[in-house]
């Protein structure tokens, strides 16, 4: 739990109040569910998990998003304070994308492997390269996801748990037909190392 106030300040901190924080929230032993339950804020939602591991978190993040929309963040993350409201901007240029990403600054940088590690190119660019079987390398913790495309493919693997969908490499691929243009700087947020 180190770094979870900071991430949550960064969220609260924001230049534009307006969207909903899920915290999806396991059985810790770190102090993490106690000091999310003493954040008081109404954009603030504690989903308790209900099955063990990270796809199985992402995906109940999707099922359980009220919005059209879903921007992830990892416990460890810090988000610049303009991020969401560059996230709308970014969504209302390509309404139509399916997955947006920007760039990510590492810290401490002197306990970085690199400083970025994502696909870079114009969107056709990015569309040809998904659409010959590769797959997108981008850092998670800056992705906004259109949450009606995810829950409309067709392409659904499950992999984690019977009856559990997961939207992972089976989502990747249905990301062939759908725009995923980028930012071009880092807006996102930023990654410990």
């Amino acid at each position: 739990m180190p770094w979870l106030p900071e991430a949550i300040d960064s969220l609260l901190a924001q230049t534009t109040p307006a969207f909903e924080i899920l915290v999806v929230a396991g059985a810790s032993d770190d102090g993490s569910d106690e000091y999310l339950r003493s954040v008081h804020d109404p954009r603030l939602r504690i989903i308790e998990q209900k099955t063990p591991g990270l796809t199985a978190a992402l995906n109940q993040l999707i099922e359980e998003a009220h919005t059209p929309l879903l921007a992830r963040m990892d416990a460890d993350d810090v988000s610049y304070p303009a991020r969401m409201e560059k996230l709308r901007a970014a969504i209302e240029s390509h309404p139509d994308a399916g997955l947006l990403y920007s760039l990510a600054d590492y810290h401490p940088r002197d306990r970085c492997a690199g400083r970025f590690r994502c696909s870079r190119g114009s969107t056709d660019e990015l569309r040809s390269l998904v659409n010959r079987g590769y797959l997108l390398s981008f850092c998670h913790s800056t992705v906004l996801l259109n949450i009606e495309k995810v829950r409309a493919s067709e392409d659904i693997d499950q992999i984690s748990a019977p009856r559990t969908p997961t939207y992972g490499g089976g989502w990747r691929r249905s990301l062939r037909s759908i725009a995923f243009p980028k930012s071009s700087s880092a807006s996102g947020s930023t990654r410990r190392a």
